[in-house]
């Protein structure tokens, strides 16, 4: 944390947010004991932030938004708790801080799960079948009801 605060007050010195280029994540990812993303929204798309550490041999802890549920295996790969149980989120925060064991063995699991999960050709063709269904749902409903194709 102190890498990436120094970084931040050396390069921003007076923002509020922080760009860093794509290439330079996994590499401050990797500097992390955990990786945390407690959303109060009701979804978070697909949870790429989640993925993306955990490809980086990072336990995560998330709320249970949409995306971090679908990603995240609780208790393998992380932790999922209730949005706004901040209590919850403590506790498993400070679990995973306090056993570097558990940290290793979330973090190995995560790594496992994001390789045999993730691969970019793979939901290249998912994504494509997945849109292909769609359209033509859309087309059959169309033609069932009577209205233009």
């Amino acid at each position: 944390i102190a890498t990436v605060e120094m970084l931040f007050r050396e390069h921003w010195p007076t923002s509020a947010s922080v760009y860093l280029p794509h290439g330079e994540v996994p590499a401050i990812l990797r500097g992390f004991d955990l990786f945390c993303a407690p959303s109060i929204c009701d979804s978070e798309s697909f949870g790429v932030a989640a993925v993306e550490a955990m490809a980086c041999g990072v336990p995560v802890v998330v709320s249970n938004a949409d995306g971090f549920r679908e990603v995240v295996v609780d208790g393998k790969t992380g932790f999922i708790v209730p949005k706004r149980d901040f209590a919850t989120l403590a506790n498993k925060m400070f679990l995973l801080a306090r056993d570097p064991a558990l940290r290793r063995a979330m973090g190995d699991e995560g790594r496992l799960h994001v390789l045999a999960n993730y691969r970019w050709a793979d939901n290249v063709l998912m994504m494509e079948d997945a849109l292909t269904e769609t359209a033509l749902k859309c087309k059959y409903k169309k033609i069932t009801d009577g209205g233009p194709v």
